[in-house]
């Protein structure tokens, strides 16, 4: 399973980075999207130990996993967090994806390799889309009255995270359908390496 908005949340209140949480709800058969504006630190020493930002290098493992939910299975945690850089050019957004350590969770009687990647898929999908962001937005300045601009691909990008983690989490069966799961496994690999001009040094990984 993905994404976990009462964890996101939690995490927000914590940190002082600028993202956005999208949240849909349901009135008759339209879905309205809200945002909310909060604050993340990337110098928080706390930081870093509650969360993972996306590496090849840095796999994830069951320990990553500390939440003490008794739920079956695993729930990851996983969020795509921007933040604001002043230049003399003007406004140059970047953004990261970001697993959260103590709102993800796993039962220690479920540790098979084929649900921990199917849980660090979710990761990669969070990178994949927010190098899908860096690509829309490479090479591009802002200033106030047009940070709008960079303000709607960022919705964009908070719903097609959403939609994908529940298109995979349905094809894959939860790591069930080994033939889902293989064809996801496939795809995202495909789509990062096709996307690799837009990864992020790790050594820069947390900002």
């Amino acid at each position: 399973m993905g994404y976990n908005k009462r964890g996101f949340e939690e995490f927000l209140k914590r940190h002082k980075w600028n993202s956005y949480i999208q949240e849909s709800i349901i009135k008759a058969l339209n879905f309205l999207a809200a945002f909310v504006l909060a604050s993340l630190s990337f110098g928080n020493p706390q930081a870093r130990v509650d969360s993972v930002f996306w590496c090849p290098q840095r796999p994830l493992v069951w320990t990553d996993f500390k939440s003490d939910s008794k739920q079956n299975g695993a729930a990851t945690t996983t969020v795509i967090i921007h933040r604001w850089v002043e230049t003399q050019a003007g406004s140059v957004l970047y953004v990261k994806a970001v697993f959260l350590r103590e709102k993800s969770s796993y039962n220690p009687a479920d540790t098979t390799n084929d649900l921990l990647n199917h849980e660090a898929r979710h990761f990669d999908i969070a990178e994949l889309v927010a190098r899908r962001t860096r690509r829309d937005l490479s090479g591009r300045t802002f200033t106030r009255s047009t940070r709008k601009q960079a303000y709607e691909r960022l919705r964009s990008m908070n719903g097609d995270f959403k939609s994908l983690n529940n298109v995979y989490d349905s094809d894959s069966g939860d790591s069930q359908n080994k033939e889902g799961q293989l064809k996801w496994n496939k795809y995202i690999s495909a789509q990062l390496k096709a996307l690799e001009q837009y990864a992020v040094d790790c050594k820069q990984a947390s900002f």
